[in-house]
């Protein structure tokens, strides 16, 4: 038997190996068996595997999946890891062909559309690409988890709105478009926070009148953009400052 090729395997691929790759490295299905059942190795998957001590994570059955289901894809919360902006879901997520039949906890199997343009190879894994990674976890996500990571991935430039609206146009039918409306609806306003929501509401109290969401004030004041503007002849802030809700600015 080849430890040393099985142990290659397992560097290469986070710990993990499959049942082919033990075969290669000379253990019989017997061996296998026996192996897991003495608690040499863990059973990550019905065909993956991990030598006792690893510490299966959420990453590391992301891992699993593309190794164990054939043509397996990474979305939502597994391809947001994976881009690296984590979800409060740490279940794994996968596009697999209808011939899987994924029935193991924790991993859950998605058969709706999804075109090939946007499938990417990242890190040696196949991943739907950022704009749909978005999508999906606005559908899939608790509502205000998923609002809080759309927040983030605006910001962060992962997608735009109008990508968003487009997602929703085409893929009609899935589950979760009716929180994904809602999502943009209250996103349509150009707020991108829980606070730039709350603003508008205490300025229309307090009477505050004339100012724009989003408009563009220079290259020398809040990167050529402010959230809120206010109307002529006056200001909000302190020391002739501007509020934004962007932690670097």
């Amino acid at each position: 038997m080849r430890w040393d090729l099985l142990t290659s395997y397992t560097q290469r691929q986070s710990g993990l190996f499959t049942r082919a790759q033990a075969y290669i490295c000379g253990y019989s299905a017997y061996q296998v068996r026996r192996r897991v059942q003495c608690g040499e190795w863990q059973q990550v998957l019905r065909e993956v595997f991990a030598q006792t001590g690893t510490t299966i994570t959420p990453g590391i059955r992301d891992r699993a999946a593309t190794l164990g289901i054939e043509g397996a894809i990474l979305a939502g919360p597994s391809a947001a890891r994976l881009h690296g902006a984590p979800t409060s879901d740490t279940r794994t997520y996968v596009f697999a062909s209808t011939d899987n039949r994924l029935k193991v906890p924790q991993l859950i199997g998605l058969r709706c559309a999804l075109d090939a343009r946007d499938v990417i190879l990242l890190d040696d894994k196949f991943v739907t690409r950022r704009g749909r990674t978005t999508f999906d976890c606005l559908r899939l996500l608790p509502f205000d988890h998923a609002e809080s990571l759309f927040d983030r991935v605006l910001r962060d430039k992962w997608t735009t709105y109008t990508e968003q609206v487009s997602y929703l146009r085409q893929y009609t039918g899935m589950v979760g478009l009716t929180q994904v409306t809602r999502l943009l609806g209250r996103a349509k306003p150009g707020a991108r926070s829980a606070a730039e929501r709350r603003f508008p509401t205490l300025l229309r109290q307090a009477g505050v009148c004339g100012w724009q969401a989003n408009f563009p004030i220079g290259n020398y004041l809040v990167n050529g953009r402010t959230r809120w503007s206010p109307p002529a002849g006056r200001c909000f802030g302190s020391h002739g400052g501007i509020y934004t809700t962007n932690p670097c600015t």
